[in-house]
Parts: C-alpha cells; sequence; structure tokens
C-alpha cells in the first residue's frame, strides 16, 4: 500500500480541498451576507461543498487508476509468473487487491469526513447528517467503479489499453446509439437529431451519473429553502448492487486467465465481441425503445426503418 502512496495522497488532496475546505470558504462567503438565515447558509454552504466533492468523473478516474496500480503486475509477463509463482492462491490475490484499492479511496474518504465533522463544530453548522449521506453516497460510487474497473482489467495484458477500454465501457452505449440516431438523421429527410437517451442509458454509467445524480436544497410552500435533497439517490444502490455482480464476474475471470496473455491486446480471447453485443441489447429489444425514450422523435424514426425493411426484397 506504501507503494502507491501518491495516488490516495492525490485523492485525499482533493477530497479535502472539495469538502472541508470548501465548506468553510463557503460558509464565510454566505455568513458576509445578512439577507440569509442560518439554516440557509449551512444549507447552500454544505451543498456547494458537496457538489465539488462528488463528482462521478473524478471517483471513477480515480477508481480506474487504483485498479490499475494493484493489477499492474497482470501486464508484465516477468511480473505476471513471480507474483503467481508465491504459495498464494488466485483467490487470495483477487481479494487482496481489491481491499487494498477500496483502502485507497474509502480511507481517504473517512478522513475526509472526520475533518469536515470538526469543521462544521468549528464553523457552529449543525446539519451534520448530510455529510454522513455524502460519505455513504461516494462510498457506494466508489465501490461500483472498482468492481467494474477489476472486470475491465481482466479483459486486457497490456496497461495502456485498461483505460481505453474502461471509458468505452463506459459510453458504449450511450454513443453506440447516439452514432445510430445521426446515421437516421442523415438519411431520413425532415428527421432531427432530437435524442433523448432514457432510462436504458443507466448502461452507461459515468455518462448516466453525471445527468441524474443531483444534490439540490429544497424548499417548502414558501419557497424558503429548508434542507438538502439527494436527487437520484436510489441510483447508487443499484449501481451497488450491480458492483457484486461485476465483482463476482472478475473473479472468475481471473481465475480463467493464462499467464501467457500478459502483453495482449485482449486477454480474454472471443469475450469482448459477446460482451458489447450484450452490453448493447441489455435493457430492451428496438420495438420497446419508444416506451423507454418516450420521444415520438425516436418512434418516427424507428417506425421509418422497420417499414422500409419490411419493403426491402
Amino acid at each position: 500500500m506504501t507503494h502507491f502512496w501518491p495516488l490516495w495522497a492525490l485523492y485525499s488532496c482533493y477530497l479535502i480541498v472539495s469538502l472541508p475546505v470548501g465548506l468553510w470558504f463557503n460558509m464565510r462567503y454566505y455568513l458576509q451576507d445578512d439577507s440569509y438565515s442560518q439554516l440557509q447558509r449551512q444549507v447552500y454552504a454544505i451543498s456547494g461543498a458537496m457538489r465539488a466533492a462528488m463528482n462521478p468523473v473524478i471517483t471513477f478516474a480515480f477508481a480506474a487508476v487504483m485498479i490499475m496500480a494493484v493489477f499492474s503486475y497482470l501486464y508484465s509477463a516477468k511480473n505476471t509468473n513471480m507474483i503467481h509463482s508465491l504459495p498464494v492462491d488466485r483467490r487470495e490475490l483477487f481479494v487482496t487487491n481489491i481491499i487494498s484499492a477500496s483502502a485507497f479511496m474509502i480511507v481517504p474518504q473517512i478522513l475526509t469526513f472526520i475533518i469536515t465533522v470538526f469543521v462544521c463544530i468549528g464553523a457552529h453548522i449543525t446539519n451534520i447528517q448530510y455529510i454522513l449521506y455524502w460519505f455513504g453516497a461516494e462510498a457506494a460510487m466508489t465501490f461500483f467503479a472498482l468492481a467494474l474497473g477489476a472486470f475491465v482489467a481482466m479483459f486486457t495484458g497490456q496497461l495502456m489499453a485498461f483505460p481505453v477500454y474502461y471509458v468505452v465501457v463506459n459510453y458504449l452505449y450511450v454513443g453506440c446509439w447516439y452514432l445510430i440516431n445521426m446515421v437516421i438523421e442523415s438519411v431520413c429527410f425532415g428527421v432531427s437529431n432530437n435524442w433523448n437517451p432514457g432510462k436504458s442509458c443507466i448502461l452507461s454509467p459515468i455518462y448516466y451519473l453525471t445527468n441524474n445524480l443531483r444534490i439540490q436544497s429544497v424548499e417548502n410552500s414558501e419557497y424558503v429553502t429548508v434542507g438538502i435533497e439527494f436527487k437520484g439517490a436510489y441510483l447508487l444502490g443499484i449501481y451497488a448492487v450491480a458492483g457484486v455482480v461485476f465483482l463476482i464476474a472478475a473473479y472468475q475471470l481471473y481465475k480463467w486467465r493464462k499467464l501467457e496473455t500478459a502483453g495482449d491486446l485482449i486477454s480474454m480471447r472471443g469475450s469482448s465481441r459477446c460482451s458489447a453485443g450484450a452490453w448493447l441489447s441489455a435493457p430492451v429489444c428496438l420495438e420497446e425503445l419508444p416506451l423507454l425514450t418516450r420521444s415520438e422523435t425516436v418512434f418516427l424514426r424507428q417506425r421509418y426503418i422497420f417499414g422500409y425493411l419490411q419493403q426491402a426484397p
């Protein structure tokens, strides 16, 4: 763990600057304006700091780097043979790597949470429960990002290919549908590219979390700010369950992985094509797409294609 200390140190600096330091300066800023009540100052200061500290893109990026670090020996034939010659089985190696990668991110989050609590006490902020909510949400997101990273890491034997695969997996579904709609727009006269991704884009985690996970203030019937709401928090529960599946799948792939694939662009022959197909067709068939997107434009595009195919010889 000490070998990769710059990684968790950098992640710790990001969290500390974003949450406790940001919260302190936000509170000082709102204290200068007498038009806010004490509750409003606390809500605005906490929500602003939590938005900066809960960025899905940054969380997934750090998770990818942590996975690359702990599984780096898989991408070198010399290191792979050396590590697997030790008197430990692959289950112990996999569990150790996952725990190490999790510690790189969870420990800084715990440290940030403790520091933020002391900042709240010093700034006379009483709504500390929202900081606990942030910690739970960030931990769930981290778990899924690490599990997905471990799963993707089993498909390649090259270190530089992993971040490419990781980005592709996170944007494959939404990217393919966007390209399909661009093609439809170019061949269908009068049809604009007014594509509504819909709920099926949950298969593109970074994209979906960035657009649907929100931290916003709550107002009562008199339009007075009374608290903070985590909009889309249920998504983290869904992704946490999916993370368990990815983690189990990653372990099975690690058991089947051949040592001689170290250095290969694809370590699981024939699996990448099946995975891409399943990722694209998992949510629903094309005939149910209008119900998911709830977009009349997409409905017209689909019917146009189906009608054309039925009339084709």
